[in-house]
């Protein structure tokens, strides 16, 4: 008796239905769809900046929104110092860890509770 083994071909589907192609479409569509930054008025960096300073100077937790990789990140943590010169904030989180952001990829800034 011989047999006949097609490899990975029996694991593959011959065709895909229609509502399976257009799962896979849609999928791919958000997948990469790319989110934009806003672009924030002076008022609001002015506000960002008052928090930012408010929480450095009485050692708060800040709640910080940024702008990385076409998407929006959260980070929680406590400023550790401000670089004006390469315009970064480098910030501490519960877990000791180390991250710098810069400056204008900060989208929104709050004080954490």
């Amino acid at each position: 008796m011989d047999i006949k083994d097609r490899g990975l071909m029996k694991w593959q589907s011959a065709f895909f239905m229609p509502e399976h192609l257009k799962m896979l479409h849609q999928a791919e569509k958000e997948m990469y769809q790319y989110k934009q930054k806003p672009v924030l008025s002076e008022e609001q960096l002015e506000e960002m900046n008052y928090v930012i300073c408010e929480a450095m100077e009485f050692n708060q937790a800040l709640a910080i929104t940024h702008y990385y990789h076409h998407d929006f990140q959260l980070l929680i943590g406590y400023v550790h110092y401000a670089d004006p010169i390469r315009q970064q904030l480098h910030i501490v989180d519960k877990f000791q860890s180390k991250y710098i952001i810069k400056i204008k990829e900060i989208v929104d800034v709050r004080i954490h509770n």
